[in-house]
């Protein structure tokens, strides 16, 4: 009996061994490079390769914004050379001149040097007319130049020049309101017309009287 116990108990040894190797072992997914990776390292195609940590990309430092200083110039605001007006610190003084018309004769009614084989023509006043019309945008660009803030610029300008025989202006004096005085554009309105030229005639120089509404 025992041996036949024994029979039995090799036999069931014999076939589960028989069964395990028909069958195989049981299916275990292997790891990543089969576990080989250690830390501080990750499986990339079946190799083990460093793993570094991303950093994330510092964000760079925001511009400082500012606005630029504009330079103060000479005759900065309105009424300068660049037409652009120019902080509250830029604005000139009241009466300071935007034109130098240092060089420019004040009228005069002494004594002028005669030719004495000149005529004795003199200018018509349709002639005389017909320049202040040239003038008039000029006047009324130093005007508008000159202006500043809520001062109004109202009243009459009177203009006395001298004017010789070959058209050119030797001397030019103007009177105006205070407002439009001390706005700074006398000057402009003097060297407008000391550069204008009149109509040639032959005689000696004589004196013009211009004027204009500003209104």
């Amino acid at each position: 009996m025992g041996k036949l116990v024994a029979g039995a108990l090799l036999a069931s040894l014999a076939w589960g061994a028989a069964w395990w190797l028909l069958l195989g072992t049981p299916d275990v997914e292997p790891g990543p490079c089969d576990d080989r990776c250690g830390e501080g390292t990750r499986c990339d195609v079946q190799l083990c390769v460093v793993d570094t940590a991303e950093v994330p990309a510092e964000e760079p430092a925001a511009k400082k914004k500012g606005r630029k200083r504009r330079r103060k110039g000479k005759g900065g605001g309105a009424g300068s050379p660049s037409g652009e007006a120019g902080d509250a610190g830029d604005v000139p003084e009241a009466g300071a001149p935007r034109v130098d018309d240092s060089h420019i004769p004040a009228f005069s009614n002494g004594p002028q040097a005669l030719d004495l084989n000149g005529g004795s023509e003199r200018l018509s006043d349709a002639q005389v007319r017909a320049v202040v019309r040239k003038l008039t945008p000029k006047f009324q660009r130093c005007v508008g130049d000159a202006a500043t803030g809520d001062t109004a610029l109202r009243g009459k300008v009177k203009i006395t020049a001298r004017v010789n025989g070959d058209g050119k202006v030797s001397q030019v004096s103007a009177t105006a309101p205070a407002a439009i005085r001390d706005s700074g554009a006398v000057p402009c309105i003097r060297k407008a017309v000391f550069d204008q030229r009149f109509p040639t005639y032959d005689g000696p120089s004589m004196g013009v009287d211009l004027s204009f509404e500003v209104d």
